[in-house]
């Protein structure tokens, strides 16, 4: 900023996703002369752009539209090749553990990044084996009930994923993690790719089908309180739904977010086109 010429800076505030590392939006905290706004993406059609405002309207109050240049792009179900996208490693886990055996499966980034062994290391604590835990955080726990009712208190989605899968899989857990492990593929050879919000951002699929493990956005019929959520939770969403290149394949929680959009007021005005179910 101090360089005595002409500067651009590009960035977008509805992809910051990391405040929990102590990311922070510097944009803000520039003041431009002027700015401008690339709201067309080649990437998606208007199927995924429409879905995209109307998160991006809802919860975060945003004005300007998104365009989707790529045709009209498919919303509906996915088969053959496709990307899994997921909001925590548990879920990637469990995903893995239906498919390892069906076809090949590879993780975006590398398998290892993915943190399989805290699950190794959660379900030693839920089976009382703490002698076997190589984790120092997991160990410092007391039980698992501990943990477990920890990972509530402060709503730690990652935390409290990983226990439902402990309690869902148990001791079959250390084997199914080896098995999965050796099984794993390069992204580039995998019939499904896995993978997380946070690890997708940057990366792009030609189908791309989304795990039902982000924060709800409608509860009985209404809107949830946006304040009620880390903003950060909304911006996944939106990172998630825009990895897609031709045809997305929605939760049931997004599902049911866009058959009640109609119905929010000043939505039709604001988004004449809503996303087409195929």
């Amino acid at each position: 900023m101090s360089q005595p010429c002409p500067k651009i800076l590009v960035g977008d505030p509805h992809q910051q996703i990391y405040s929990f590392r102590g990311a922070r939006d510097a944009m803000q905290e520039i003041t431009a002369t002027s700015i401008m706004y690339l709201n067309h993406s080649f990437r998606f059609g208007n199927n995924i752009a429409a879905l995209a405002n109307q998160i991006l309207h809802c919860f975060k109050g945003e004005t300007n539209n998104l365009t989707g240049m790529n045709g009209e792009g498919e919303i509906g179900e996915v088969c053959g090749n496709h990307a899994f996208i997921a909001r925590t490693n548990a879920t990637v886990f469990s995903e893995a553990v239906k498919l390892y055996k069906k076809c090949k499966i590879g993780f975006a980034g590398g398998i290892h990044g993915y943190r399989f062994d805290e699950i190794v290391d959660t379900y030693y604590l839920y089976d009382k084996q703490k002698d076997k835990i190589r984790n120092s955080y997991i160990r410092s726990f007391q039980c698992y009930d501990d943990l477990k009712d920890f990972a509530r208190a402060v709503e730690d989605w990652e935390l409290s994923s990983r226990c439902t899968v402990v309690e869902e899989y148990r001791h079959k857990i250390p084997k199914l993690v080896q098995d999965i492990q050796k099984v794993a593929v390069e992204s580039d050879k995998a019939e499904i790719v896995l993978t997380t919000a946070h690890k997708s951002k940057g990366l792009e699929f030609n189908k791309v089908r989304i795990a039902d493990d982000f924060p709800k956005l409608v509860n009985n019929g209404n809107l949830i309180i946006k304040e009620d959520v880390d903003i950060d939770e909304f911006n996944l969403i939106y990172v998630a739904i825009t990895r897609v290149k031709e045809r997305l394949m929605l939760s049931e929680s997004l599902l049911e977010f866009t058959e009640n959009c109609s119905s929010y007021p000043n939505m039709a005005t604001f988004l004449p086109d809503k996303p087409r179910l195929v």
